[in-house]
């Protein structure tokens, strides 16, 4: 990876840090010298305090990602894996984080007065797809991943949640799955994609925003 800014870089060393945090446990044999070392040292007053304090900052960004948020397809999706990663923390098995977590791992950073995992800053957007069909197909439109990653700021999650029309933008071969909206963060020059796809409702309402081909522009029909 390239190009990475001052903020990935404390990032980068903040997820480091993480990383050796949660193998600190009796069952590491690669950790338990330092595991011994830390368990018996004294604590004093201070420390104790500094502990209690990080817990409750820890408990209390969990509960408000959990439960806050627009509760759009893909916030509702980020906030679901990242209960489960820092459940996970809460019962010291930190260490054992699902596969997923190597792709939503990047929407995420620990945070740096607790020990716990929170959200990169999101910008949320509602498209419907006839709309997101007319500017991906417009002739004057740069679509290219080159030209869209260099408009997105780093380390922020961009949200694309589809509204309205979704049904009719379907998974080729499996044409029971809808599209239903995708994350993008960058980092350096690499970008991460997360996308939401749902089951096609078999009684579905009737689509609002349906164009009839004739008014389409030639050069769109494709």
């Amino acid at each position: 990876m390239t190009n990475q800014s001052e903020r990935a870089k404390a990032r980068s060393a903040r997820i480091n840090a993480f990383n050796m945090s949660v193998q600190i446990r009796p069952d590491s044999p690669n950790r338990r010298t330092l595991y011994d070392a830390i368990q018996k040292q004294t604590l004093n007053a201070q420390d104790r305090r500094k502990i209690k304090e990080f817990t409750k900052r820890g408990a209390a960004l969990a509960a408000v990602q959990r439960s806050g948020g627009s509760d759009l397809y893909v916030d509702r999706y980020l906030r679901h894996f990242i209960s489960e990663y820092n459940g996970r923390l809460f019962q010291g098995e930190g260490m054992h984080m699902p596969s997923s977590f190597n792709i939503v791992g990047s929407f995420l950073e620990p945070a740096e007065d607790a020990f716990i995992l929170k959200l990169l800053p999101q910008y949320e957007n509602i498209l419907s797809f006839n709309k997101m069909l007319d500017h991906i197909t417009d002739p004057k439109s740069d679509t290219s991943l080159k030209f869209a990653s260099s408009d997105m700021e780093e380390l922020t999650i961009y949200e694309i949640n589809m509204l309205g029309g979704h049904a009719a933008f379907k998974v080729p071969g499996s044409d029971n799955f809808v599209f239903c909206g995708v994350a993008c963060c960058r980092e350096g020059n690499e970008v991460s994609l997360m996308g939401i796809f749902g089951r096609e409702n078999p009684n579905p309402v009737k689509k609002r925003d349906s164009v009839d081909p004739k008014y389409l522009n030639p050069d769109k029909l494709f």
